[in-house]
């Protein structure tokens, strides 16, 4: 295996803190800021949209810079609002006709919040004009923040609303870079003195290119991508670690050949722990993106991280190393299908499936240090029995065959034995040494030949590559959900929408799917809004009528429509839908058609829910010890699908981590391991959406077809939920 197809692979941005070293003063307009460039709120989407933060605004004249803009308080929500040009906008005092506008909406109390833009790295400077709602007088307030949330200064400036008045231009620029947040109020009108916060913002100006220091903004494992922060975080000694930042290196990505230097390209990376100094080996240097080989001699514990380019050295970022940390590869991002080969190295997949009993090679990066040589590349791979791993793959815990490091320096292969009694196109597959476990990925596995079974017919291996041999297709989905969470009330919501997959993340939308293997979990992580909703990738909407019509049988029928997004439903709860669930429920959708998608008519039977009988056992879930799910009820055939949800309650970026478990409902009972509870994080001491463990009840996904579409896909789910607080 050639590195390169390995190394090139990159991950998502994630930000990090640097040192501040200077205040920061007041600018009163644009001129006085030097800007450089934009936030463009039209990123934000068509208007008028609801959005719920954070929500990420693109900018543009910057390289390198985004803009994430956030409420502290719990429900609130943005409208993009095009001044003059959206039927009954108030926004024409003081914004020229077609200026983009944030609006700061408000929470279900009717209270509306300050916002914060969150820039992902540290700039010159910022600054916006800002408008009130309400005619008459206000003040308008700016506090600036560094990368340590460390206040750096406070500034005010009056402002009065009315026709033909601008709003008041409020900034901060500092002779560092050094302001990484911003927090955004006003105080209320005089024209309506109980109203704080009721206020548009036109697109924010920013200087930062001018900085040429080098500047590091986070670092991950080159293929788990563990976020820092979750309990299975660490750079591994001896594993390819990618570091994202600016002005870091050349303009454009420059390769090193063997033997590996230590500078490069006038790249050189330090890392310091513990007073130990050594030096990372780069594979590939850009001015934001870097790959390269941690040196095994360097100690474990937190440190400092600092890259040298062209004698210039960025401030330190800080460095967590640990002694192992897997990462395995997949073939999009760090879930979904690994990209695992067979003896003879091709790559598998939905219809090259293993075999019990056939040895799979995994590729990645993390087991740990070795005593060789690490800038060449090696004359054998080099075996590291010492390392403790354990591999499970579809709940069983697997033989290994051989893990080592291989010829190249930094990328490990192991070599697993896959167990008797496994078939599926997605068997979870886990890497755990000692705490530390690694990202999930799923391999596809056949009892024989190569083409592995589905859970469903509708996605059986031969479907599944036939779609993705074919590339992007169009394909639809209808998804009935109702919930209870306990203690709580119940509710219905529908979403259905049609769009082009893209045909590299067919494997990650199988998690989605949960499209597991029966007695097997996945893994993922993915950002989320501040209300628990995850960030997840969403094709362009294709258009498949007016409306749709949801009926249930027996029961009612409800007309919901398409929204602003383009899909239907899911955007808020459909309401209260009330109707028996019993063994001969069923749910049927049709569509009209549209420009997109011809007339769809589509049925699932539903049934009557699991009970979930030993629910009331937690409160509080110890994540190093299996936790056993028992219930009752439920149709033979259906699914059980064992969830739980951890946040990780970063201000810049707060995600969730989610586990799936796949059971037929009549097995009654389900047990998930250990290793599974140990990548959620310890529930956070605070944060709007509370961590749960959930029981769902789920029909077979069945197909339906129409013009415009090569998948069609309906589904029935009845999930019960219950709060509880991980260990």
């Amino acid at each position: 295996m050639n590195y390169r197809s390995f190394a090139f692979l990159l991950g998502i941005l994630f930000a990090a803190g640097l040192t501040s070293r200077a205040g920061v003063t007041q600018v009163y307009n644009p001129p006085n800021l030097g800007s450089n460039g934009t936030a463009d709120l039209g990123s934000l989407g068509t208007a008028p949209k609801y959005l719920y933060p954070p929500a990420t605004v693109a900018v543009t004249g910057l390289t390198g810079v985004t803009l994430t803009a956030s409420m502290s308080l719990p429900g609130a929500q943005f409208l993009r609002m095009d001044a003059g040009t959206v039927p009954n906008s108030t926004w024409i005092h003081g914004f020229a006709t077609g200026t983009k506008l944030l609006w700061t909406g408000a929470n279900s109390s009717g209270v509306h919040a300050p916002v914060d833009l969150i820039l992902n790295r540290p700039v010159y400077g910022i600054g916006l004009h800002l408008d009130n709602n309400y005619n008459g007088t206000y003040t308008a307030n700016m506090a600036v923040y560094d990368a340590n949330d460390k206040l750096l200064g406070t500034f005010s400036v009056a402002g009065t609303t009315g026709t033909n008045i601008s709003g008041p231009f409020l900034g901060a620029l500092s002779s560092d870079p050094n302001i990484k947040r911003v927090s955004i109020s006003t105080t209320a009108s005089a024209g309506n003195p109980s109203d704080m916060n009721d206020f548009a913002i036109d697109s924010p100006i920013i200087n930062g290119a001018t900085a040429q220091q080098p500047s590091i903004t986070a670092l991950t494992n080159n293929y788990s991508y563990v976020l820092p922060g979750l309990p299975n975080y660490g750079i591994a000694q001896g594993s390819i670690f990618v570091m994202y930042g600016v002005n870091m290196g050349p303009p454009t990505l420059v390769s090193q050949a063997f033997p590996l230097q230590k500078t490069f390209s006038g790249v050189q990376i330090n890392v310091t722990v513990g007073g130990t100094t050594t030096q990372a080996l780069p594979y590939y240097v850009s001015a934001t993106l870097i790959a390269a080989v941690l040196a095994s001699a360097t100690p474990t514990g937190d440190g400092t991280i600092a890259v040298t380019y062209n004698n210039q050295t960025s401030a330190s970022a800080p460095i967590h190393v640990v002694a192992s940390a897997p990462g395995v590869l997949a073939v999009t991002g760090n879930t979904g299908l690994a990209q695992a080969t067979d003896v003879q190295y091709s790559l598998l997949n939905y219809t090259n499936s293993a075999n019990p009993k056939d040895i799979v090679t995994f590729w990645g990066s993390g087991l740990g240090a070795v005593s060789t040589d690490e800038t060449k590349i090696a004359a054998v791979p080099t075996e590291l029995t010492n390392v403790p791993l354990e591999v499970y793959m579809g709940g069983q815990k697997a033989t290994i065959q051989w893990r080592g490091r291989s010829v190249y320096p930094g990328l490990d292969q192991i070599n697993v034995y896959v167990p008797d009694g496994l078939t599926g196109c997605n068997v979870g597959v886990f890497f755990k040494v000692g705490s530390m476990v690694g990202n999930t990925v799923s391999i596809p596995v056949a009892a024989s030949g190569r083409s592995c079974p589905g859970n469903t017919s509708v996605l059986d291996g031969d479907k599944l590559q036939s779609l993705i041999n074919g590339g992007s297709f169009n394909a639809g989905f209808i998804l009935f959900d109702r919930r209870t969470l306990y203690p709580g009330s119940t509710t219905d919501a529908v979403t259905a929408g049609f769009g082009q997959l893209d045909v590299k993340q067919a494997s990650t939308y199988q998690t989605y799917l949960q499209q597991v293997y029966f007695g097997s979990c996945q893994v993922h992580t993915a950002g989320v809004t501040y209300d628990g909703r995850e960030v997840v990738p969403i094709p362009t909407a294709l258009d498949a009528g007016a409306s749709m019509t949801l009926s249930a049988n027996p029961g009612n029928s409800i007309q919901v429509p398409r929204g602003l997004s383009g899909f239907y439903g899911g955007e808020e709860p459909s309401g209260s839908f009330l109707f028996p669930l019993n063994s001969s429920t069923t749910i049927s959708a049709t569509f009209p058609g549209g420009k997109d998608v011809g007339a769809i008519s589509a049925t699932t039977p539903l049934g009557a829910p699991l009970t979930w009988t030993n629910m009331n056992d937690f409160a509080t879930v110890d994540r190093s010890q299996p936790v056993t799910f028992v219930w009752s009820g439920g149709s033979t055939g259906k699914w059980a699908i064992v969830t739980g949800s951890s946040y990780l309650a970063d201000w810049i970026s707060p995600s969730v981590t989610t586990f799936a478990c796949l059971a037929h409902a009549e097995d009654g009972t389900f047990t998930v391991p250990a290793y599974v509870l140990a990548a959620l994080p310890p529930s956070p001491a605070s944060f709007p959406v509370p961590s749960t463990l959930s029981l769902q009840y789920a029909t077979v996904p069945l197909p339906f077809t129409a013009t415009g579409i090569k998948l069609g896909v309906i589904q029935g789910t009845i999930l019960a939920s219950k709060q509880v607080t991980y260990k």
